[in-house]
């Protein structure tokens, strides 16, 4: 193990180890690089001129604090936390490089945008950056994060989060707190956190999860997964052809354009469909369970029934409900609204 000691301030110093071990470098002044092995790197109050692994192995970065400091991650998987101050420079470098701003100043609002480069703590500090493609956010303060053509990771916090993945196939997590979370182009994963979130994907084909909050999940126009958890979530299928579950919850599963799977899971459960919903199947329709028609019929007498060997067919206009495993004796009047 290699060491050293000394007082270097006011001066600009280069110090590297070459060791076949992971190590943690602090530097007391400007310019600091590490090489070979994971490193752990820290600056300090001044501007600091902080350099990762050429090598290829991840670096993590805590620029702390004020300074208006200078980053580089090179090769790797690097963790870079700006620190706070005005005027931070951050590259990433080659591989999958992430923003860390979980530490920042509580109750400052932070927002980034992954097309412009930009981020803005507040009174905190701001960064401008190119290759980064995740974002750890703000835990103790409002996150806005908008994505870029990559695949990005975002991670919100405890408060309020606005987070848009753009294109690119994306994974959002809101973590808790009342969070709206969309998607964009690319095949994405959006999962809600503890709060009541909004959670919305878009033009791939999506796994959109909700939390232990009330949540509303719409899928868009792919082959969509959306699945709620224990709270009273509402569900819309939107186009495609999506499989909607509802979890534990009392749950409204609304269903789109497209050939659709739906379960409500435990509960009583709300199906909603209207002239439009063209083919759909339920996996676990029950006594306690309503299906509401909202257009293309009007009552009982507007609709075919049909028992078959696998379960009741259920025909209204173009639209097809087929309820797995059930016959028509197992349903009646009160099971419907319209």
């Amino acid at each position: 193990m290699a060491t050293t000691t000394g007082s270097y301030e006011g001066q600009t110093m280069s110090i590297t180890w070459d060791i076949i071990s992971p190590y943690t470098a602090t530097a007391t002044d400007e310019l600091i690089q590490g090489y070979g092995g994971a490193d752990t790197i820290y600056g300090n109050a001044l501007d600091n001129y902080l350099f990762g692994d050429q090598r290829g192995d991840r670096s993590d970065f805590d620029a702390t604090p004020d300074g208006a400091d200078i980053l580089y991650g090179f090769g790797g998987d690097d963790v870079i936390d700006p620190g706070s101050g005005v005027g931070n420079y951050v590259n990433g470098g080659d591989d999958i490089d992430t923003l860390d701003y979980r530490y920042v100043t509580p109750g400052q609002t932070l927002i980034i945008d992954m097309e412009l480069g930009t981020a803005d703590a507040g009174t905190y500090g701001t960064t401008s950056f190119v290759n980064m493609e995740n974002v750890f956010g703000s835990l103790y303060g409002p996150n806005f994060l908008y994505g870029d053509a990559n695949d990005n990771v975002f991670y919100g916090g405890y408060y309020n989060d606005d987070i848009k993945g753009r294109d690119g196939s994306d994974s959002i997590y809101g973590y808790a707190g009342d969070d709206e979370l969309r998607g964009g182009a690319g095949n994405d994963h959006i999962q809600g956190g503890r709060g009541h979130d909004l959670v919305v994907s878009s033009r791939g084909a999506d796994t959109v999860i909700g939390g232990q909050g009330h949540d509303t999940l719409e899928g868009g126009r792919g082959r969509d997964w959306i699945e709620g958890s224990s709270g009273r979530d509402t569900i819309l299928g939107e186009q495609g052809n999506d499989t909607l579950n509802g979890g534990n919850g009392r749950d409204v599963l609304i269903a789109g354009s497209g050939t659709d799977r739906l379960m409500g899971g435990a509960k009583a459960d709300r199906f909603v469909f209207d002239r439009n919903s063209d083919t759909n199947k339920i996996f676990d329709f029950d006594s306690s369970d309503l299906i509401k028609i909202k257009s293309g019929a009007n009552g009982l007498s507007d609709l075919d029934f049909t028992d078959t060997s696998a379960g009741l067919r259920i025909e209204f206009g173009n639209v097809e409900i087929f309820l797995k495993g059930l016959d028509l004796s197992d349903i009646d009047a009160g099971n419907f609204v319209f």
